[in-house]
């Protein structure tokens, strides 16, 4: 990874080297520093003795270069420490190992002064003890462990006034694409796919620098990110990659997914693992028939993000998430204009207003201090009518997904439930769910969860039936009906038949 560089001649200032187990990811990891600044600082140092020519000479042990490698919690990091210590003692048999006072990590010190410091950061709070230092490069192992604000706050700190090390600041990574605890560990991982999010969603083939850029004090900043896609045949030792694939192929799918071929898709621990299969619950969107019951749900978000979803059911009872709408930083009449936009171009939408039963967060029927109205009302204005969403039970309502998602095999059709392959970020996000830790039962709350809580919002109606949907062409009819204005009380205030 060390001899990357962006366009202009620079070093890349974060890469991720990730993806199937076993192509030498750590190892990698443990050994950059060397090549990339311990062995220019051991230069430097050889030039202060007249050995060499460098413009910025230095005195042995007068490095002030500092790497940092990190694992989430201490169980992995004894096998690590054993391996480098052999290794960089055999480099430079000046160096010299220092242990922590609680033994767990350390510090090893080469000749020149540069030190490598192996470390852990389990909790949130764990940060403290790194961010008062200044580190000019710093490592991470199995970054998909790592709280995104723990990854922000300790890469903050890379940072050096040292005239060569500066040109060399760099931030690496190694990961698998999925959250696999060892034996023993308790860590939180609320969002497992931020890093999915930051490096390869910009280009998932890899190998291509992307760059992000903002606006500060009135000049536009840069910096350079890289994703590397690692595969087991990237290992060098071809029996090792037979060996170990006999392994990987005997894995139930999901993780085989995951380690075998890098699909970023699989969430260990994620709260519908054990019945998740996007071979089975993914379809190629079509023509959703005009005779199929129809409906919606809602869970509002302004500073967070909300979302609808729409839904229908076959005569198998299977249902399809066909269309999504994501949406941040929205007024009501924004998202308003959207589901009417929708709902005319597939028929749903007649005379003023929409067709669809719709189910919504209870959160907007709450009273507003600025116009007076709830948002429920402003939809309705607006020909949107919602009924409140059954949240009595998080866990009931979980459940509901995970039975009609496991309704496969026997019923010799489809699942009982499936997603239109357009529904990317209900995909991306419902894989990501865990399983609260303190009740497995349950998924977390928290994090990217608005399109898994308007799933449940959705699929909870479904769980009577087709009974349980109020038909949306009989409300078409009836909109055409003079006798509805005789005798609006029949209907309801949503107008299907119930208040």
């Amino acid at each position: 990874m060390h001899t990357l560089k962006a366009p202009d001649g620079s070093e890349i200032r974060e890469i991720l080297g990730a993806g199937t187990a076993g192509p030498g990811k750590t190892f990698v990891l443990k050994h950059d520093c060397i090549i990339s600044q311990a062995q220019d600082e051991h230069i430097r140092c050889l030039a202060g003795d007249g050995r060499r020519d460098h413009p910025h000479p230095l005195h042995w042990g007068e490095s002030v270069g500092w790497g940092l490698f990190l694992r989430r919690t201490t169980t992995a990091l004894p096998q690590v420490i054993a391996h480098i210590r052999q290794v960089y003692k055999a480099w430079d048999p000046g160096g010299k190992w220092y242990q922590s006072a609680g033994g767990a990590a350390g510090t090893f010190v080469f000749s020149s002064g540069y030190r490598m410091q192996f470390g852990h950061c389990k909790d949130e709070g764990s940060v403290e003890q790194y961010i008062g230092n200044e580190y000019t490069a710093i490592y991470w192992d199995e970054l998909i462990h790592f709280l995104e604000e723990q990854y922000t706050l300790i890469n903050s700190r890379l940072r050096t006034s040292d005239p060569v090390l500066r040109h060399k600041l760099r931030i690496r990574a190694a990961s698998n694409p999925v959250l696999m605890r060892q034996k023993g560990e308790d860590f939180a991982v609320r969002d497992p796919k931020w890093v999915k999010r930051r490096f390869v969603d910009p280009a998932p083939e890899g190998n291509v620098i992307h760059e992000e850029e903002v606006e500060y004090d009135g000049q536009k900043w840069t910096r350079t990110l890289l994703y590397m896609p690692a595969r087991l045949t990237d290992n060098p030792d071809k029996q090792f990659q037979e060996q170990y694939k006999r392994e990987l192929v005997f894995l139930p799918p999901y993780l085989r997914q995951a380690l075998l071929e890098g699909d970023w898709d699989v969430v260990l621990g994620g709260y519908i693992e054990h019945v998740w299969d996007p071979n089975v619950h993914i379809v190629d969107d079509f023509r959703i028939p005009k005779q199929w019951k129809r409906w919606v749900a809602m869970d509002w978000g302004f500073k967070t993000r909300g979302v609808v979803l729409w839904f229908a059911i076959d005569d198998d009872d299977t249902v399809y998430v066909y269309r999504e709408l994501t949406f941040r930083l929205k007024h009501v009449d924004w998202v308003a204009e959207r589901v009417k936009y929708k709902g005319e171009r597939e028929g749903t939408w007649y005379r003023g207003q929409s067709c669809l039963p719709g189910w919504a967060d209870t959160q907007i029927w709450e009273e507003r201090g600025d116009t007076g109205l709830t948002k429920q009302a402003e939809f309705r204005r607006r020909g949107i009518p919602w009924r409140q969403a059954d949240k009595k039970s998080r866990a009931t309502n979980a459940q509901r997904v995970v039975r009609r998602l496991g309704q496969r095999g026997a019923r010799g059709v489809r699942p009982g439930l499936v997603f239109f392959r357009s529904c990317r970020e209900t995909l991306r996000t419902i894989v990501g769910i865990q399983a609260d830790p303190d009740d497995p039962e349950t998924p977390i709350k928290g994090g990217e969860d608005h399109h898994w809580d308007t799933l449940t919002y959705g699929i909870a109606p479904a769980s009577k039936g087709q009974q349980g949907i109020p038909d949306w062409n009989a409300r078409k009819r009836a909109l055409d009906d003079t006798r509805e204005e005789s005798a609006p009380s029949e209907l309801g205030r949503d107008g299907y038949g119930a208040a």
